[in-house]
């Protein structure tokens, strides 16, 4: 490892789209979403939002960049010379 750091980050939305695009672009961050499938719950948001109350996020994120060590993860064959075959 070459460093590390981590950050509490808080996201506000103020629109659906703006949500269903986040979702859409990380979708680690929901696995099971699908804007169809939660449209009920999209729309009872969006009146939320529309009526002057975001939606807050926050989230707890990590770095951790990490290098190779030299030689490190070379193909070893049986007889255990690095790309003999």
């Amino acid at each position: 490892m070459t460093w590390s750091a981590q950050a509490r980050v808080r996201t506000v939305f103020h629109d659906v789209g703006a949500l269903v695009l986040f979702l859409r672009m990380v979708p680690w961050q929901a696995p099971a979403f699908d804007a169809v499938r939660h449209g009920h719950r999209l729309r009872a948001l969006h009146e939320r939002m529309a009526g002057g109350r975001p939606l807050t996020a926050h989230a707890h994120r990590f770095a951790l960049p990490a290098r190779r060590s030299p030689g490190a993860g070379a193909r070893r064959d049986d007889d255990g010379v690095a790309g003999s075959g």
